[in-house]
């Protein structure tokens, strides 16, 4: 039903070129979810699903936005229970570039966008988490997920700017709404994160700042 294969992270300016793969899965050999202890998730740029899974079933990505590659690396999931691994590259992502989706610029030129595919990857897992096979994967995808936002919200033009900063509490205490047992579990592996949530993300340069002189980075 669906093929999971490397690809090639092209950093632009520094002209390096790394493979990401997937040791931790069969080498070209069929399995399941269920035969994996997954440590990683799979991003659109890795996986390749048979033409019939996304024609015959009601599957539709959100139109006009950015980040909608999350939702296809998640939601034809659903239909999917096959799965063959080829540990060779045939995706380069190019990363580096001006006006790339991933910039900080561009994440807050777009951060509706980004509000939209998180709260509908929320509402999949919502209806979609029974499913016991699968669940334990669509958690850590959207944990990911999750990350990607929240690593930009540590950065110092983010968290020096009031607006940006509401921007993260609206966002984070909208998805807590949707589905709190999710939510809060992304937040149980980070002592940080835990304490942000608990001042709703008003001293995030304080707790960032604590954090570096605690490591020794002033």
């Amino acid at each position: 039903d669906a093929v999971i294969s490397n690809f090639d992270e092209i950093y632009v300016a520094d002209n390096i070129t790394k493979v990401i793969s997937y040791p931790f899965l069969p080498n070209e050999k069929e399995f399941c979810f269920s035969d994996i202890l997954w440590k990683e998730t799979v991003p659109f740029h890795a996986i390749f699903y048979k033409t019939t899974i996304l024609k015959d079933n009601d599957f539709k990505l959100s139109e006009g936005i950015f980040y909608e590659d999350t939702e296809y690396s998640l939601f034809p999931l659903q239909y999917i229970e096959s799965l063959f691994y080829i540990p060779m590259s045939f995706y380069c992502y190019r990363l580096g570039r001006q006006g790339q989706s991933i910039s900080l610029e561009s994440v807050i030129k777009h951060i509706t966008d980004l509000e939209t595919v998180l709260s509908n990857v929320f509402n999949f897992y919502t209806k979609h988490s029974a499913n016991i096979e699968k669940e334990a994967y669509y958690k850590l995808r959207i944990h990911n997920v999750l990350n990607f936002f929240f690593k930009f919200t540590l950065m110092p033009e983010w968290y020096t700017n009031k607006d940006y900063q509401k921007i993260k509490r609206n966002t984070f205490n909208k998805l807590e709404k949707l589905n709190p047992p999710l939510f809060h579990s992304y937040l149980a592996d980070s002592f940080l994160k835990k304490t942000q949530r608990l001042f709703n993300y008003h001293f995030d340069g304080i707790l960032i700042r604590a954090k570096k002189i605690i490591k020794g980075n002033k």
